[in-house]
């Protein structure tokens, strides 16, 4: 077994700018330089800057949503980076993303059954019971009752829509979640409960 869940060396993410008129590569944006640290099971980490420092960059290349440069992402002992795109698909069921917002992770045609329910069917074989004893009891994590599992996105506030994306992040019981200040848009009076929400799933 490995001391470290996940073991990010040396990782780097570039983009290139383009100019002229023939729209020629003449640089690069260093995005990600040089990043690295290791995490064991159950460990917080928190990466700390100023807005446009790369934070959520570094997020993404780990979870392979955006390709790195150069670098290593070890985790579980495989480095996700040598990877092909269907085996890191693969991958998500122990990796997730938990989006600051939640539109980008929610689909609005979908309602919270589907939303929920959806990356079960993805990396599960369960029967429909098991599938919805599974959603049930994220619903009640989240606070959420099954009376709402019918309901869209649009017709929640935008505190209740965070915790569908975080239950939707979670619901797979992944082994390591990548927050991108999942609060910040939501009014301070949410903000403690999103916290301590994500604090109790974190324990379970």
């Amino acid at each position: 077994m490995n001391e470290y869940l996940l073991d990010v060396r040396n990782l780097k993410t570039y983009f290139p700018v383009k100019g002229g008129l023939l729209r020629r590569i003449i640089g690069h944006v260093h995005a990600v330089e040089d990043v690295s640290f290791r995490l064991k099971e159950k460990q917080v980490f928190a990466l700390v800057g100023e807005s446009g420092c790369g934070k959520s960059t570094t997020g993404k290349s780990i979870l392979r949503l955006i390709d790195p440069t150069a670098g290593q992402v070890i985790f579980d002992g495989q480095d996700i980076t040598q990877l092909s795109q269907e085996e890191v698909r693969k991958k998500r069921r122990d990796m997730q993303f938990i989006f600051q917002n939640p539109y980008a992770s929610l689909n609005p045609r979908m309602n919270v059954w589907q939303l929920l329910s959806e990356p079960l069917k993805a990396h599960f074989s369960l029967s429909e019971s098991e599938l919805r004893d599974r959603v049930e009891s994220m619903l009640d994590k989240i606070g959420f009752t099954k009376d709402q599992l019918q309901r869209y996105p649009h017709q929640f506030s935008g505190g209740q829509k965070q915790r569908i994306s975080i239950a939707r992040a979670l619901i797979t019981q992944p082994r390591f979640v990548v927050a991108d200040e999942p609060v910040s848009a939501l009014d301070v009076s949410i903000q403690a409960k999103i916290i301590n929400m994500l604090l109790r799933l974190q324990k379970d």
